[in-house]
């Protein structure tokens, strides 16, 4: 398989169509510059074999517009075969486990949450701040309010 990357100098960005016969593809060449060190043309890189076929059998590169810059081989990328699970052996007893009462103390205190309606994220920081003292600078989406409620034992019923 081949990388490649194709170019149009003088230009900055290049947006537009490449024909191919009845093909036509959107091509957006990109990352152009103009230094006071040299001039990088605008490039477009592929590995898709379909979208190399129609710019190197397409006008543009025939006349000379699109230039081909730069060609890498790549290794294919094959998945592995899939391997048979091996026979579970019996787990041994970790020094570092903890006791079966402990994990469901754990269970229990998750359960235990306390479901507070909210309707917008400024709610659920007004409630946070006000009921916790966490900073609402902190809590800056969604996600993060979710998980300082989680921290203190509160479920966000979000309407």
């Amino acid at each position: 398989m081949k990388l490649k990357t194709y170019g149009i100098h003088g230009l900055l960005e290049w947006h537009g169509i490449v024909n191919c016969g009845s093909i036509k593809m959107k091509v957006s060449f990109t990352n152009g510059t103009i230094t006071a060190y040299g001039v990088s043309p605008a490039t477009f890189t592929t590995k898709k074999a379909a979208c190399q076929f129609v710019i190197e059998h397409s006008d543009e590169f025939k006349k000379g517009r699109i230039k081909l810059i730069r060609e890498v081989d790549i290794p294919d990328e094959e998945k592995p075969a899939p391997q048979a699970a091996p026979a579970a052996k019996p787990a041994a007893p970790s020094m570092m486990a903890k006791p079966v009462e402990a994990k469901a103390e754990e269970k229990a205190e998750k359960k235990a949450t306390e479901e507070v309606k909210v309707t917008c994220n400024d709610d659920a920081k007004d409630y946070l701040a006000e009921k916790f003292g966490v900073s609402k600078r902190s809590l800056r989406s969604r996600a993060i309010i979710d998980d300082e409620a989680e921290k203190h034992g509160v479920a966000f019923i979000w309407e």
